[in-house]
């Protein structure tokens, strides 16, 4: 026994070791990782954003609202408004700037219209600025022969006015706008409900109707997406590239005959219905303020004088359109083309006509 252990022992003495001590385990060989085929640049981070003008709280309706604007959808709308409206937008910057007002207010025609000077909505709201027939008054005239709501210049006025009038009267511009879209008088009712006296406290408590509580965020919305829109990474039309037009007024004193005025003054009839869409038909009234290319100013004068019509007509009990053509002696076509009438039409005592006699 002892004879075998020796002879196992001796043989481990002469046998090679399985990893000498004096050198190191032989190396694993890896295979070498692929180069990639291209390297992907960290995007530089977004400029910081910037405060608008009005006090803006991330609500939920505005988040909901900004996140609409900055879909691709959002986006190509208020692109696509924006340039329409260049050259309203134009005339809303100048005003804007004259009167020292929020520059952000250039973008509420984008709320109210899309900046489209005819928009109406289902409620009657008319115009760039979406005023209510009941609300016109003092800002705007109105009647069977014009309707200034129509006009992008005259109505960009009057809006501005009445917010101007609005913030005096609540000295917040915030409760201002609400009060642009609700009422005056909706806003001060509810001002007397809460002991906050700020928009958010009325929207909160509910205190303002819907449409109103919607209407301020989304407009603060607008405004923070259009003033971020590098933070965004988004781009929108700018102003920097247009050339607007020049144009001038002018206000004459006795009633005309458009059509007329427009061929006297060499102009043609789309340019001029475009330059004066308050018109609703072929007749301005005295004092109508006309605007005008200022190259058409020389010669208006005589153009005023060559379209003048002989005047207007109150109607009376009993009178008709066949009487009242006899009475001055044109045509009914001609009274009813100057009146956007029928034949058919009833007159309704007390409406005024334009008589197209030219003097």
């Amino acid at each position: 026994m002892k004879k075998t252990r020796l002879i196992f022992c001796a043989a481990l003495l002469f046998m090679p070791p399985f990893f000498s001590q004096e050198e190191d385990p032989p190396a694993i060989v890896l295979p070498e990782a692929e180069a990639p085929e291209s390297v992907q640049e960290i995007a530089p981070p977004s400029p910081p954003k910037i405060p608008i003008e009005f006090e803006l709280r991330e609500t939920p309706l505005v988040v909901h609202y900004r996140e609409e604007f900055l879909t691709n959808f959002g986006v190509r709308w208020i692109n696509q408004a924006l340039d329409d409206g260049a050259a309203y937008r134009a005339y809303v910057r100048k005003k804007i700037t004259e009167l020292e007002m929020p520059a952000c207010l250039e973008y509420l025609p984008l709320i109210e219209s899309s900046y489209k000077p005819s928009a109406r909505s289902r409620t009657g709201a008319l115009g760039l600025w979406q005023f209510m027939e009941n609300s016109v008054a003092p800002f705007l005239k109105k009647n069977s022969l014009i309707d200034e709501r129509l006009d992008p210049w005259k109505s960009t006025d009057a809006a501005l006015a009445k917010l101007r009038d609005n913030y005096r009267r609540f000295g917040d511009w915030l409760l201002a706008l609400a009060a642009y879209n609700s009422g005056a008088g909706a806003v001060s009712r509810a001002l007397a409900q809460s002991r906050e006296k700020t928009f958010w406290a009325l929207s909160d408590s509910h205190l303002l109707r819907e449409e109103s509580r919607r209407y301020v965020p989304k407009f603060l919305a607008l405004c923070d997406v259009i003033a971020n829109q590098e933070h965004f990474g988004v781009s929108y039309a700018s102003l920097d590239d247009f050339e607007g037009e020049a144009y001038g007024y002018y206000e004459y004193e006795n009633p005309v005959i458009v059509s007329e005025l427009a061929r006297a003054l060499e102009l043609d009839e789309a340019l001029f219905k475009k330059l004066n869409p308050a018109l609703l038909v072929d007749a301005a009234p005295a004092g109508f303020s006309f605007r005008l290319p200022l190259e058409a100013m020389d010669k208006a004068s005589a153009a005023f004088e060559a379209s003048r019509a002989g005047g207007a007509h109150v109607v009376v009990k009993g009178e008709t359109l066949w009487g009242i053509s006899r009475r001055y002696g044109i045509t009914v076509d001609a009274l009813c083309a100057a009146n956007a009438l029928s034949e058919k039409d009833i007159l309704p005592i007390g409406k005024v006509l334009i008589v197209p006699i030219f003097k």
